[in-house]
Parts: C-alpha cells; structure tokens; sequence
C-alpha cells in the first residue's frame, strides 16, 4: 500500500510538473471479494455464455442506422426476454467487452461491460448490472475519459474499485 501511495504521488507530481493531461485515481469504497483479478483477466472470450436463467449474447448484427451498417451487439435474454442491450458501432469486436463476476462477494453475480469508442471520441463507457431476478443497473458511466479497475490493493480479500479519469487542469 504504501509503494502504491509513493508512486500515485509521483506520477501526481511529475504530471503537475508538465503541464499536461492528469490521471487522477479514484478509489471506492472497498468491497468484499477474493483475491484480485484484473479487467483483462475476467473479460469474456466467448461470443455465448449461460450465467444462470441468463444467457449473454456478443453478436455481430445488421444495422442499416449505422455508418458501417452492422453493430456489435451484447444482450442479456433471460427466456425470450432481452433485459440488457448494449450496441458498440466500432467495427473491432475487442472494443466491446462484458464479464459476470462475484464483484460484491455475496455469491451474487454482475455483469460488468466497458466499451472504449476510439477515435476523436476516445472515451470509455462501462455499466455494471446486478444479475438478479431482474436486472438491476448499479454503475454506469458515459463518455468518461478514463475507466476504472477491479484490484485488492490491500490484499485484505476484499475489492476495491479504482478509478482513473483525465483531465486538464488550470495550472499557472
């Protein structure tokens, strides 16, 4: 903790320094969980996956509204029911990513979907979604600058959320 103190601090101070864009780290509160696993470790490889009543679908579907004229779609159908529908109009599906995850650590699971829409937007969208009866949205950004990371940063057992985010700053 205290290495990860000295280093948030330094990067806080060289960056000052410069003059330029500033990554400020946010960190929740902290909650219960297992050891930690990184974003790029829990997302979703498969395009099909069955959490419970609830199948997650990542698909390719024709959009005659979109520039390209398809989207990549993530649905959440419990039964004949879609309750969650994300599109991402980027052409490269690993822009769009979405994992089911233990985040709380009651046994529960959520799903966890950050998408990075790329070019002169070049900002992240994530949602994090409570996998119950219904569907409940529990986080959601829109067009952040930044995103944010699921870590132990204690190594207590539990998870925290950290937070990162861009942004100029009047410096004189």
């Amino acid at each position: 903790m205290k290495k990860r103190l000295i280093l948030m601090i330094s990067i806080f101070s060289s960056t000052m320094r410069r003059n330029s864009t500033l990554a400020i780290l946010f960190v929740l509160v902290s909650i219960s969980g297992a050891p930690a696993k990184s974003l790029s470790e829990i997302w979703s490889k498969s395009l099909r996956l069955q959490v419970g009543p609830y199948l997650i679908l990542k698909e390719r579907i024709v959009d005659k509204d979109s520039i390209d004229g398809f989207v990549w779609r993530l649905s959440v159908k419990h039964g004949q029911q879609e309750s969650i529908v994300w599109d991402s109009v980027r052409d490269d599906s690993d822009w769009l990513n979405f994992a089911v995850f233990d985040l709380l650590g009651n046994g529960s699971k959520q799903l966890i979907i950050e998408e990075y829409t790329g070019a002169a937007h070049c900002c992240w969208q994530q949602a994090i979604y409570e996998l119950a009866a219904e569907p409940k949205l529990i986080y959601e950004t829109e067009g952040e600058r930044g995103g944010f990371a699921i870590e132990d940063f204690n190594q207590d057992g539990r998870w925290e959320l950290s937070f990162f985010r861009e942004m100029k700053l009047p410096l004189e």
